[in-house]
């Protein structure tokens, strides 16, 4: 196991990618030195370029000497001249789940957001949220939002908020403190092949739930709704159809963005307006404020 914590130098082949590129400055600002390459310039690499990290444009491998590690995204093949630059070199190589992974485990709470629908948009919610707190998270998000001009926010050590992506299992590298599942659906067939295999992988990821961690379930969903029952974990539900936060009053102006009471406990605590359309995100902002709650920040400003 490739240990990144004792890597001075870290070199990231497709650097240029959502991912990759808020892994590159989320790992310079914890004292790394980061390099990497893509085979062409991105959205993401101009935060790149702000941030003062070097890349190549081509894996041309000439930033790779000298490097203690190297992290790959899913996309670079084993056959990438710079993977086979480096196994010549000895130079030990890690997924990008893994490095995330273990990136994770340096911070003291960790929200992980899974889902095979609307985890990013709880993710976003949730960094928009922090910031107006003024709680100095470190964000990961899988996709570009514009508040954030690209998917990562550089912050302290102390909250990590992530995606915690199913595909090929990925989100079992992850160390959540709390872990939110919105929902579980017949999803990535081309690995898993079965809705049981699916529902496997989330006990995984519940699993990896410290004892003091906290389970947040979108009750809506049945699957979910049997994780949570049968959660030995301090567990929160939210949902339409009810739970610990749900949602009372909703109503609809002309372009679908919803408005409603949040309800915690059948107690009312305010009206929130939307400015995303859909009954599914009345939802998510639950999701949303439900771990906000948790990390004691006061309504009014979530």
């Amino acid at each position: 196991m490739v240990n990144l914590e004792g890597a001075r130098h870290i070199h990231l082949i497709g650097i240029g990618g959502c991912s990759m590129s808020g892994l590159a400055r989320i790992l310079k600002a914890h004292g790394h030195t980061v390099t990497g390459s893509d085979r062409e310039r991105t959205q993401f690499t101009g935060s790149l370029d702000e941030a003062g990290i070097p890349y190549t444009v081509g894996h041309t491998g000439e930033l790779l000497a000298g490097a203690d590690a190297v992290i790959y995204s899913a996309a670079i093949r084993p056959d990438n001249p710079e993977r086979v630059m480096a196994e010549a070199l000895h130079i030990p190589q890690l997924e990008r789940s893994e490095a995330l992974g273990q990136l994770s485990a340096r911070f003291h709470n960790v929200v992980a957001v899974a889902g095979c629908h609307g985890k990013t948009t709880i993710t976003s919610m949730l960094a928009l949220i922090t910031e107006a707190a003024d709680a100095d998270a470190t964000v990961h998000i899988g996709g570009y939002v514009d508040a954030l001009q690209g998917g990562v926010r550089v912050g302290g050590r102390d909250l990590f908020l992530t995606e915690a992506c199913e595909y090929v299992e990925s989100f079992l590298t992850l160390s959540p403190t709390i872990a939110l599942i919105s929902n579980i659906d017949n999803d990535h067939l081309d690995y898993f092949h079965d809705m049981a295999h699916i529902e496997a992988a989330f006990e995984k990821f519940l699993a990896r739930l410290p004892a003091d961690g906290v389970f947040v379930a979108c009750t809506d969903d049945p699957r979910v709704k049997r994780l949570y029952a049968e959660s030995r974990h301090t567990a929160v539900s939210y949902g339409l159809a009810g739970g610990d936060y749900t949602a009372d009053g909703i109503a609809y102006d002309q372009a679908g963005c919803p408005s409603f009471t949040v309800l915690h406990g059948g107690r009312p605590l305010g009206r929130v307006q939307l400015h995303v359309p859909g009954a599914h995100n009345v939802a998510n902002a639950l999701g949303a404020l439900a771990v906000a709650g948790l990390l004691e920040i006061p309504f009014d400003t979530a």
